[in-house]
């Protein structure tokens, strides 16, 4: 006999194959099921809700009617970034193959799609010792969540118009796919139960807000767990209970440090105890990304290898926060500019300045030289380098002159043997022979110049050749990519620009290709001047995946980009609406170019 277990439907109580147990949480267990029949098999997950506070049959009808109708929401819910509810149903506990009990134990049930990957607490584990690059890639997950939270919140998500509550957020709830989606799972089905029935289940521990305890739930609640979530994924510690201890917590790590303390307050209120001041959380996580970049690197050494793992104490922040490796790493938050000042393109410092400051724009077709890239890399000896044509030119130099000389010491030569074959010219009495002069000395070959060595990095200029990237194709791009138009910033005209119309979700960016043939990107960043006034937009640039640069520029202000791209394959460009989306405005990349 086998000893596989069934879930189903009255109607179909053998429907889903139950293939393993994969989480078990306050209110239900997670099966990895199959549907189907022997010529067609689809991998899904049953979740059952644990009925045993369910005392009496009325109280069970109630949770059934309850349970049906919150289903039906969510199956109507299509959208990217949050699971699909495929059925739902009353029925048999789990069994054997034609051996559901009839007047047995009742359970609900609900069926998702599978996702295939891991759930985000697994992922944090397995990318912890990637530093910069991991804490930019949580901060994308985030803000991934965030969009299909708000989405939800607001009604947006179901054709009726109705709010959907998760109920249950976690990191265990958010599943991260092979191809870098960030999808929430799961629902917490047991926030229905919760309503009036004492005993019921409960969200999990340190990421339920305090009035889940009473049975409330509500977008305000599960903006509660997303702030906990943002502190489990840039810290590695599970958030401690209670909004007060949590606020603590947060308070104290380097994303806060700098900022100003309406920032301060603006980050934490997402754990206040009035669900009512927790904001949205798309522009929440936007704000943390954005603080972030204002805080220099940590400083804070990583524990030693070897050092046993230890839980911190829950009363304040971990010492280490940091996605792990050798050396300072970035704190939280560090993928995003700060708001830059209202100010002019900055001017050249005197030579002095140990910092070197950003060069003036220059029009397309100049090929004066240019300041060193500030921040520029340094390059090991491993890396390809352009060589410079400085010394052919001088060698090219050195060679005319040579001949110029060998050509007038044979001509004088010729010239002096006809003159002595000639027969002597009589002169007249009165005619005065004009001086001759001295014949010309041959010009010595000046020594060979010492070919100057070629420059670290392309700043030096002049430069051989420019491009500007309108021109070329993308390698690839977002949906809403970033388009060629006209556009004007601070009443100047920038014919030749790449503009993101923002919006409240997503990126705008797109990706060339370089083929190691550029020196130096460039471009000056700010926003149209139909923007509102306090519209604001993040500009990145990544190089071969790398972040080089990310300023969040505020409208009325320009910010002139300079990139060392030196033996670069991928160059990517992007743009996304700064805190307040609802007013986010065009973004413009004024004349970028390639200068090599």
């Amino acid at each position: 006999m086998s000893s596989a277990l069934y879930v189903g439907p009255d109607s179909q109580p053998d429907k889903y194959r139950l293939v393993r147990s994969v989480g078990r949480g306050g209110d239900s267990t997670l099966y990895l099921a199959e549907a189907g029949d022997a010529g067609w098999v689809e991998p899904v997950v049953v979740k059952m809700l644990t009925t045993g506070f369910v005392t009496t049959a009325a109280q069970f009808a109630q949770l059934s009617n309850e349970w049906s109708e919150q289903a039906e929401l969510l199956a109507s819910v299509t959208r990217v970034g949050a699971v699909g509810v495929l059925d739902h149903f009353e029925g048999a506990v789990e069994h054997r193959a034609d051996q559901a009990a009839e007047g047995g134990e009742r359970a609900l049930y609900l069926v998702m799609n599978h996702v295939s990957g891991m759930d985000l607490r697994d992922w944090r584990a397995e990318h912890a010792a990637e530093g910069p690059r991991g804490q930019r890639e949580a901060l994308r997950y985030l803000e991934q969540l965030a969009g299909v939270l708000d989405v939800l919140h607001s009604g947006r998500a179901t054709p009726a118009k109705r709010a959907v509550v998760h109920g249950d957020l976690s990191p265990g709830n958010v599943m991260i796919d092979r191809d870098g989606q960030a999808t929430l799972v799961d629902y917490g089905m047991g926030a229905i139960a919760a309503r009036g029935l004492d005993g019921g289940p409960r969200p999990t521990e340190g990421y339920a807000a305090p009035e889940t305890a009473t049975g409330a739930y509500s977008p305000a609640a599960d903006r509660y767990a997303f702030g906990a979530i943002a502190y489990f994924t840039l810290t590695g510690q599970e958030p401690p209970p209670g909004p007060e201890r949590l606020r603590t917590v947060f308070s104290e790590l380097p994303v806060l440090n700098g900022a100003r303390p309406e920032e301060r307050a603006a980050v934490l209120a997402v754990f206040s105890t009035d669900p009512a001041e927790r904001p949205s959380v798309l522009q929440w996580i936007k704000r943390v990304r954005s603080l972030g970049t204002s805080t220099p690197w940590s400083t804070t050494e990583p524990p030693a290898a070897d050092a046993p793992s230890t839980t911190p104490a829950s009363s304040g922040a971990p010492r280490h926060i940091t996605f792990g490796g050798p050396g300072p790493q970035r704190p939280v938050g560090g993928m995003r500019g700060t708001p830059a000042p209202r100010r002019p393109v900055p001017a050249p410092a005197p030579p002095s300045s140990p910092v070197r400051p950003v060069p003036q724009p220059r029009p397309l077709g100049d090929t004066t030289p240019m300041d060193p890239v500030p921040g520029s890399p340094a390059h090991t000896g491993e890396r390809k380098k352009k060589k410079s044509r400085k010394p052919l030119l001088a060698w090219l130099a050195v060679l005319l002159l040579v001949a110029v000389g060998v050509g007038g010491v044979g001509a004088y030569t010729a010239f002096d043997r006809w003159n002595r074959n000639q027969p002597a010219t009589s002169v007249e009495p009165n005619q005065q022979l004009a001086p001759v002069s001295s014949p010309p000395s041959s010009p010595s070959p000046s020594p060979s110049p010492t070919p100057e060595p070629s420059p670290s990095g392309p700043s030096d200029g002049p430069f051989d050749e420019e491009r500007s990237l309108t021109e070329l194709t993308p390698a690839a791009t977002s949906p809403a990519a970033l388009e060629w138009t006209t556009a004007r910033m601070d009443d100047r005209t920038y014919n030749r620009s790449l503009t993101a119309d923002l919006s409240c979700v997503g990126e705008n960016w797109n990706d060339y290709d370089l083929a190691r043939s550029w020196d130096v990107f460039e471009a000056v960043v700010g926003m149209g001047d139909l923007s509102a006034p306090t519209a604001s937009a993040v500009f990145t640039v990544l190089v071969d995946g790398d972040e080089r640069y990310a300023e969040t520029v505020q409208s009325g202000d320009q910010t002139l980009v300079r990139i060392d791209v030196t033996d670069a394959l991928r160059l990517r460009l992007g743009s996304e609406a700064g805190v307040d989306c609802d007013d986010a405005g065009l973004a413009v990349w004024g004349d970028p170019r390639l200068l090599g």
